[in-house]
């Protein structure tokens, strides 16, 4: 379980605001798109997210760490680090690319020796 004393509070702030648009969505036994389509764009969210998050309050039976922001699990096609862990790595990466796709061969696992 996460010690929630180190969640910051921006994050609280978040879920808050999170909490205001989505309990009433959470209340009734079914949400609309249109209503989740309102709330999406309240929140500056997709509609999916919306739901996402319905479903989580629910499971959590309306608690409000439920609609704490997460972190990116780093998907398919997503960064996987926080930029300050890989300095200089970002261009490492886009050297590699732009050289393997002019040479066709693909970088060696050890390619990079930068900070």
């Amino acid at each position: 379980m996460t010690d929630l004393s180190q969640i910051a509070e921006c994050e609280w702030n978040e879920a808050y605001r999170r909490a205001v648009v989505l309990r009433p969505l959470f209340e009734i036994q079914y949400c609309s798109r249109e209503k989740a389509h309102e709330a999406a764009v309240e929140l500056g969210l997709s509609e999916r997210q919306v739901y996402r998050l319905i479903q989580r309050l629910r499971e959590s039976g309306g608690e409000l760490t439920a609609l704490l922001p997460g972190g990116s699990n780093g998907g398919r096609g997503k960064q996987r680090l926080a930029a300050p862990r890989e300095p200089g790595s970002a261009h490492c990466r886009w050297s590699v690319h732009r050289r393997s796709r002019a040479t066709g061969a693909l970088p060696d696992s050890g390619w990079c020796t930068c900070g």
